[in-house]
């Protein structure tokens, strides 16, 4: 459960296309923290990430649909985690009692499996979640390429 003395809140982004596949480089969710102001998509070393909460926006379909949602893991392995139904001009939310844990080094995908995909057309998903509070990131980029070490608030503040 979020405890806001405890846990860093960070959103996270990801346009999809219609048709798309499980592709890692485009269907990666961005998430980020306004507390730190730091970008992620890889889930932070000794940092767990819940996910408690999905809002899709189906501004531009023209059909029904099936987003998923995946848990990469880093050797390449995974698992869909959750899938969302999803109609035109609709705004579908999930909102979870029983939060979804990703793992340290894991990254979060979202998909659909349409039968005949349709031309330009993206779902637009929005996620939230919590982070530890202790978690720092040692970068000052906006988007690191890969997991940060974890130190303590104590420790972080000795680094700058």
């Amino acid at each position: 459960m979020y405890d806001e003395s405890r846990h860093t809140p960070v959103l996270g982004m990801v346009f999809v296309n219609i048709g798309g596949t499980d592709d890692t480089s485009s269907n990666r969710v961005q998430w980020w923290s306004h507390v730190v102001e730091q970008t992620f998509y890889v889930v932070p070393a000794s940092a767990p990430l819940t996910i408690t909460d999905v809002l899709v926006n189906t501004e531009e379909l023209t059909a029904p649909h099936t987003v998923y949602m995946n848990d990469l893991f880093p050797n390449q392995g995974g698992e869909t985690i959750f899938e969302l139904r999803v109609q035109p001009n609709a705004t579908p939310q999930a909102h979870f009692l029983t939060p979804y844990v990703i793992q340290p080094g894991h990254v979060v995908l979202a998909s659909t499996r349409p039968v005949t995909p349709p031309p330009n057309q993206a779902i637009r998903v929005w996620l939230t979640g919590y982070l530890p509070r202790w978690v720092w990131w040692w970068t000052r980029s906006n988007v690191p390429t890969m997991p940060r070490v974890a130190m303590t608030g104590g420790q972080a503040a000795h680094q700058r």
